[in-house]
């Protein structure tokens, strides 16, 4: 989950940052804990954690993967779910809000969201929690945490801590049969995406990660190399979503123009809204996609 900078518009659709100042990003900080309601479900959390006012606020924010896991079920009755930037388990709350049961395999790398995720999964059902922080290769870097509000991320720094590639993540732990893989991770999200490459094009699964030109460019990452990779093992429609869970459009990863368009729209963060939502399936999944279309504009035609 982003900072409140990142995450929330104002009602009439200006960029809050223009409003009020952004929380000063810092080495971690998250002592002390509360108790906050996420999807009918009471979350403990760090006491700076932003999450129930921002879907208080804005009732959209964060409810497109849960309503885009339910309409998977008309395909395949049974999930894997991989939920990588687990947080303290809101987005696996939200999941089980709109009916989603399946397992979750919950990853996360900070030690205080990790301990409260472990202690929050016990009344989400089968959410197994793992403690790792994913990235592009596995190995040890030097980096610092830093931290906002509700959210943290890896940035420059001198701590030496161990990332581990999606690909020998999931073969570490021996996982299969996946569906859905949501990434969330302030930047990292398509370098851990390429770090899984090779399964992805096997396990085929519905990707749903965040796509935030700032942070992808902080990270030496272009963003649209990456969906042009996808394309390349199979994949093909591509959803966008505004950072309020508002359904924009669908188009195909063929459709270079559009999505270098689309890209630039949120360059340095210039555009009425600062990022994206993508969901991508995969060409077997054709149909399903055209259902989870369908389903989202009739969700969106009856507000």
């Amino acid at each position: 989950m982003r900072s409140l900078v990142h995450r929330a518009l104002t009602t009439i659709g200006l960029d809050v940052r223009r409003i009020r100042p952004a929380p000063r990003e810092r080495p971690i900080e998250l002592q002390g804990t509360k108790t906050i309601h996420v999807g009918g479900f009471a979350l403990a959390a760090n006491e700076s954690h932003l999450l129930e006012g921002y879907l208080a606020t804005f009732p959209l924010y964060s409810r497109n993967l849960p309503r885009i896991a339910s309409y998977l079920h008309t395909k395949y009755p049974q999930l894997e779910i991989i939920d990588v930037g687990a947080n303290i388990g809101d987005t696996a709350a939200l999941l089980r809000a709109a009916g989603v049961e399946d397992t979750i395999h919950a990853v996360e790398g900070v030690e205080k969201y990790y301990e409260l995720l472990v202690s929050n999964a016990k009344t989400l059902g089968d959410v197994r929690p793992y403690r790792a922080f994913l990235g592009e290769t596995t190995s040890v870097q030097p980096v610092a945490i830093v931290a906002a509000g509700g959210t943290a991320k890896l940035g420059a720094g001198d701590s030496n801590i161990e990332t581990v590639s999606l690909g020998d993540f999931v073969a570490q732990h021996a996982i299969t049969g996946v569906h859905l893989l949501k990434v969330d991770t302030d930047g990292l999200d398509l370098a851990i995406i390429r770090s899984g490459l090779d399964w992805i094009a096997e396990q085929r699964p519905v990707l749903f990660f965040e796509y935030f030109e700032i942070d992808l460019r902080a990270n030496g990452d272009d963003g649209l190399s990456t969906l042009q990779e996808l394309r390349r093992v199979g994949y093909d429609v591509i959803l966008y979503y505004d950072n309020l869970g508002r359904f924009l459009c669908a188009t195909s990863l063929a459709n270079e123009a559009q999505l270098r368009q689309l890209y630039a729209y949120i360059a340095g963060g210039r555009g009425a809204f600062p990022y994206y939502d993508l969901c991508v399936f995969h060409s077997c999944d054709a149909d399903l996609a055209a259902h989870v279309i369908e389903q989202e504009e009739q969700f969106f035609a009856s507000r």
